[in-house]
């Protein structure tokens, strides 16, 4: 039975409203994706010649020695939207990816160059009148076509050389438009962008094909001394590069880690690779939802990296189970419509963390320990020992005498068949394994009392956490942050003002008394105790039937702590005393 197959209305229209979901960067992408499919081995990205030197203008080609393409084919490809070389799919190239990423941005125009069959065929689309469409032009005998036969001398020398093969011309937003340059927002600098970009976006390029980047010192309207740079990925750079790699396999895929060298990362190699703390999901050798500096560093914080992510690359590979996606612009993958579960793949790395991210960690705190008193963590913990809720659980062989009704901070257990009726915390993300909260009814809040004869543990005990301080200055992205809270580690920002102008009053006030050196570690000890006291006392509530998880943990993100140091009037009474107590002791032992 016949048929009437599904078309595109107003094709342009749609190219426009399409292309504004594209990144700009988009079209590296595709091309180069379209080369592979096309069978090349060899892909250059290069200036094109003819344009260059018939014109003087700068453009961009991308040559291959793929198949390549009649003057039909070429036609056929280019004047219907959905037309490619492959059946679309869910998991294949969508066949519309490069032009609704390159049509857009080039207005002036798109030549394509093929040689099949011994035959160099041209074709060149651009867009007038809002309107995109197969420019006509003039064969030798006055006939008006779509595409041309072309000269061999116009033809690249890498298609020539192969027999085969296709070039695409970027002719950008106007006859003056140097598409060599990088589009704004793109990574890396004028003459390396191109490197950094496509080795940002593949991992790993097969062993067989032969992926090229001509270099430039001088991008401009006189390009000057070209060199050719081979693209392997950056999986590539990783794997030379990283003092400690590994994998963490789990039931969904796979967990690559890499520590990168932090001499690399201050090499030459920053300029062409992602040498920072970056993140990635890997689908068939391309990395997606790549992430860099505060987005990376608050998703590796989730993998329970704190301290040492300025050096940790982490790439999560999902396997088949999972049933992830590229979405239709091919920036991030999805499950079932959905984001991508990063916290499930996070989960598996905190329980498995590896031994030598775990030294790396251990290592910087060691390193940012600071000579300070110790007078007022033992203050804290003294008080805060004091006032703590402890949290137990009925047990058969436990070695604590409890209360055995539940007190009105908890729930009831799991096993006795009765639940909570709060149920506020059914959706909390960051509830600690084995720390469910009362209202869950997995944890039993009750009294510890000598009289009574149920046996209990101890299934919470919470530590003064630790600080460690940072400046954003130094690469950190608590911009104007007090701190922020990862357990068990506060990590304090150095810079942030109300710190820095205390420290510089106390300084100056104290400037010629015999501790003048040690007063900005007092001032500092000062701030830590209130960020440690208010993170303790937050967390005395986690468990509690009326507090959920989140709710918690709202009282201890960096607004909260921010929130916590504003008050200066009693602090800095309480500062002071320290100061002059402490002066009176040198001036004792003196």
């Amino acid at each position: 039975m016949a048929r009437i197959p599904l078309g595109i209305k107003n094709a342009s229209w749609v190219t426009e409203r399409w292309g504004t979901d594209v990144p700009v960067n988009g079209f590296i992408r595709e091309l180069y994706m379209n080369s592979l499919q096309a069978g090349a081995t060899k892909i250059d990205w290069d200036k094109d010649d003819a344009s260059y030197q018939l014109e003087g203008k700068v453009k961009l080609s991308i040559i291959d020695n793929g198949n390549g393409m009649t003057g039909e084919e070429l036609e056929n490809l280019l004047i219907n939207l959905g037309a490619g070389t492959r059946q679309l799919g869910l998991d294949e190239n969508f066949g519309i990816g490069a032009k609704i990423s390159l049509m857009p941005q080039n207005p002036q125009g798109i030549i394509y160059l093929s040689r099949k069959n011994n035959i160099n065929s041209m074709v060149r689309i651009n867009r007038q009148d809002g309107q995109y469409g197969l420019e006509e032009m003039v064969t030798s005998d006055g006939k008006y076509v779509n595409h041309i036969t072309v000269a061999d001398d116009v033809m690249p020398s890498l298609i020539m050389k192969s027999g085969h093969g296709t070039a695409v011309i970027l002719l950008g937003e106007d006859e003056e438009h140097n598409t060599l340059l990088p589009p704004e927002g793109v990574l890396g600098g004028q003459t390396n962008w191109l490197i950094k970009e496509l080795n940002a976006r593949i991992f790993k390029v097969p062993s067989e094909i032969d992926l090229r980047v001509n270099q430039y010192q001088n991008v401009g309207s006189q390009t000057e001394f070209p060199h050719w740079v081979k693209i392997k990925g950056n999986g590539d750079f990783l794997k030379k590069n990283s003092t400690s790699k590994g994998l963490i396999e789990t039931s969904n895929g796979d967990i690559h880690w890499f520590i990168i060298d932090k001499k690399q990362q201050a090499q030459k190699n920053t300029g062409r690779y992602i040498t920072a703390a970056h993140t990635g999901v890997l689908y068939e050798n391309e990395i997606y939802d790549l992430r860099t500096r505060d987005k990376a560093q608050r998703l590796l914080n989730r993998f329970g990296i704190t301290l040492g992510y300025k050096s940790i690359a982490i790439y999560v590979e999902p396997n088949e189970k999972l049933k992830a996606r590229p979405n239709s612009v091919r920036t991030k993958l999805e499950v079932s419509g959905r984001d991508f579960p990063w916290d499930i793949f996070a989960e598996e790395f905190r329980k498995n963390m590896p031994d030598a991210i775990t030294k790396l960690e251990s290592d910087i705190i060691k390193k940012s320990s600071r000579a300070s008193s110790n007078v007022l963590l033992g203050r804290l913990k003294e008080r805060y020992s004091f006032f703590r809720i402890p949290h137990y659980r009925p047990h058969d062989e436990g070695t604590y005498k409890t209360d055995i009704t539940p007190n009105e901070y908890g729930g009831q257990s799991k096993e006795s068949g009765n639940k909570s009726t709060d149920a506020s915390d059914e959706n909390d993300e960051h509830k600690a394994s084995g720390e469910s909260g009362g209202n869950q009814g997995s944890i039993w809040e009750i009294f510890e009392s000598e009289q009574s004869k149920s046996p209990a543990k101890r299934v919470r005990s919470l530590q003064v956490p630790r600080v460690t301080w940072v400046s954003p200055e130094e690469g950190d992205v608590l911009e104007d942050k007090a701190a922020q809270y990862n357990p068990p580690l506060i990590r304090a920002n150095e810079d942030f003002r109300i710190f820095k102008c205390t420290e510089s009053e106390m300084k100056k006030k104290y400037s010629k008394t015999p501790i003048s050196s040690i007063v900005g570690d007092i001032v500092r000890d000062h701030y830590e105790a209130v960020i440690q006291e208010v993170i303790l006392r937050a967390e005395m509530l986690r468990g509690s039937k009326n507090w959920s998880n989140q709710s918690i943990d709202r009282m201890t993100n960096e607004d909260a702590l921010t929130g916590a140091v504003l008050p200066v009037l009693d602090l800095i009474d309480s500062i002071e005393k320290d100061i002059e107590n402490r002066i009176k002791e040198a001036k004792k032992a003196a």
